[in-house]
């Protein structure tokens, strides 16, 4: 994906309760590609119009991501458990 698309699959993914700016997803993804996380390449539209950067998830960043989404959910286990012991809410 390039991009506006990703910001646009975000949008629609999070049902519009986030959509991150133009000027945090690129140099996010700049970073991404800098630990080796992503990669990115320029190619041509296939009709009229710019040349746009596509990135791609490599396998190292499939790894990073499943590392940090493992992390995540010990963390919400514990935010849950601090939520019951002090509103007794599940």
């Amino acid at each position: 994906m390039y991009g506006y698309e990703i910001i646009r699959d975000l949008r629609e993914k999070s049902k519009g309760r986030w959509e991150p700016k133009a000027g945090t997803i690129y140099p996010f993804l700049r970073r991404l590609e800098n630990k080796g996380f992503v990669k990115s390449e320029w190619a041509s539209p296939k009709t009229r119009g710019l040349s746009r950067r596509y990135y791609k998830i490599t396998p190292s960043g499939i790894k990073a991501a499943e590392t940090a989404f493992s992390e995540w959910k010990k963390m919400m286990v514990g935010f849950k458990e601090f939520l019951h012991e002090l509103f007794g809410i599940d």
